[in-house]
């Protein structure tokens, strides 16, 4: 009697040869792929109440939302301040009318609703802040820091189910609130997940105090949310509470005890600064910069259950009050809003086609020059434009306005994330952005046939594999 077992070829080899399994040691300071795991899960309102309840066996090094009743305390040393550490005085701040977003997970009202208006809001940097509902609908909190770049809030959700951690990444666009992703659920691996985090606008790489994949320690980061990788800088004691970057790609952080500190990006030391004078509590908050102003707010919480707005004064670290949130709103990733592009700069390139052929890194890139500013005038003339591959510089050139231009380049192997950008004397245009994967692709996991006979004799069987991101596979 013939047995027909349908397995992949790893099963097979391993089964064959008795091949351990292992996961390679990822070093310090190298970028590794964040192992994302695609799942399907809805989350109901039943799901929420087991989250809660569950609350009690989290592991006490997560920082939590104020809605949590039965948190456990961090159980981190965070470090100490040397003798020569400023106090800083509280002083009264003259609002500014400042336009603020953030992402408002908990109210004092909100204790007894069944379904909190947990979402975006908008807001001002006036005595009396009113928030005002940006999107609320099926809008998950970002519970595990998030980042606003390119026109997209890319943020983490973290929510814990029968001791096991569910992590969520969530993308959508900034201008329509509509999903432009489909959301990547993380099961078990706390890598993404962080208690406070910022976007550097020059480097264009995300930075904050992130959990280690266990979820026990913490460490400060660098990360890239679309290629979804993580380079950790260096580890840490102490909890940081709000991280921000301003215009200049100078990375600030408030720390647990109320200090600031300057964050050096090359290796995640951090200088202290100053005593902001606040007594901040260990609940999620968030801090930003006003990228034409310089000033850098914060949406602290505060020991004593309230939570208020201030201007925190880079130079010396003391903070300033504006105001008192109403409700003592619980804000994370606190954003100041801009234009995409001046004015008078282009719009965005518009009909971006690849061309790289037989597995080869070296092609051309094409793509139709704007012919309209950014606020829709006619452009005309020649203008610059640069393309960017993972970040790096692969192409420059000059365009006419409304013409197509194309560009030899060469690419990195894998999967690349590329962007046009074109300028004139007001400025560089939005991104235009598409992504694919560069040079050989890897081939997918074939299903592999076992026959095998009465007489101990077996024959394998497989169809060729496909290529892994429909690009060139080499068999």
């Amino acid at each position: 009697m013939r047995k027909r077992i349908y397995l992949t070829l790893a099963s097979i080899m391993a089964v064959l040869f008795m091949l351990p399994v292992g996961l390679q040691a990822q070093d310090k300071g190298v970028p590794v792929k964040v192992p994302f795991r695609l799942i399907a899960k809805q989350i109901t309102k039943e799901d929420a109440r087991k989250y809660k309840r569950s609350l009690e066996k989290t592991s006490p090094n997560i920082l939590r939302g104020r809605s949590f009743e039965n948190r456990i305390p961090m159980k981190m040393s965070h470090g100490t301040v040397g003798s020569n550490r400023a106090v800083n005085k509280i002083v009264a701040k003259t609002p500014d009318g400042t336009t603020l977003w953030g992402n408002v997970i908990f109210a004092d009202s909100w204790a007894a609703l069944e379904t909190p208006p947990i979402g975006m809001y908008s807001f001002t940097a006036s005595a009396s802040p009113v928030f005002n509902p940006i999107i609320t609908t099926d809008f998950a909190s970002a519970t595990g820091g998030g980042v606003y770049y390119d026109g997209n809030f890319k943020y983490v959700n973290n929510y814990r189910v029968y001791g096991l951690n569910f992590v969520t990444l969530y993308s959508y666009d900034t201008e329509t609130w509509q999903q432009n992703a489909e959301p990547v659920s993380i099961e078990n691996d706390m890598s993404l997940v962080a208690s406070s985090t910022t976007y550097d606008p020059v480097n264009e790489k995300a930075y904050g105090c992130y959990y280690t994949k266990d979820g026990e320690n913490i460490h400060i980061a660098e990360v890239d949310y679309d290629a979804q990788t993580v380079k950790v800088l260096a580890s840490t004691e102490t909890l940081y509470l709000a991280f921000a970057a301003n215009k200049q790609g100078e990375v600030y952080a408030i720390s647990e005890s109320g200090d600031l500190f300057r964050v050096n990006k090359t290796n995640g030391e951090t200088t202290l600064i100053g005593a902001t004078g606040v007594s901040p509590a260990k609940y999620l908050q968030s801090a930003a910069f006003d990228m034409k102003t310089g000033k850098m707010y914060w949406a602290a919480q505060e020991t004593d259950g309230s939570g208020k707005l201030y201007e925190v004064n880079t130079e010396t670290g003391a903070a300033a009050q504006i105001a008192s949130f109403p409700d003592n709103e619980e804000i994370t990733c606190l954003y100041i809003p801009v234009p995409l592009a001046e004015a008078g700069a282009p719009a965005v390139a518009t009909d971006i086609e690849l061309m790289f052929k037989n597995g080869s890194t070296k092609g051309q890139i094409s793509f139709k020059a704007p012919n309209k500013t950014f606020a829709g005038d006619a452009l005309t003339g020649k203008i610059d434009y640069k393309i960017i591959a993972n970040g790096a510089e692969v192409a420059t050139g000059k365009v006419d306005a409304g013409q197509v231009a194309t560009a030899e380049v060469t690419a990195p192997a894998g999967m690349v994330y590329f962007a046009v950008i074109t300028t004139n004397a007001a400025g560089d245009s939005p991104k235009a952005k598409t992504s694919s994967w560069i040079g050989y692709d890897i081939p997918t996991t074939p299903v592999v046939e076992l026959d095998i006979t009465e007489d101990r004799k077996a024959t394998v069987k497989w169809e060729a594999s496909d290529a892994t991101h429909d690009a060139t596979s080499e068999q």
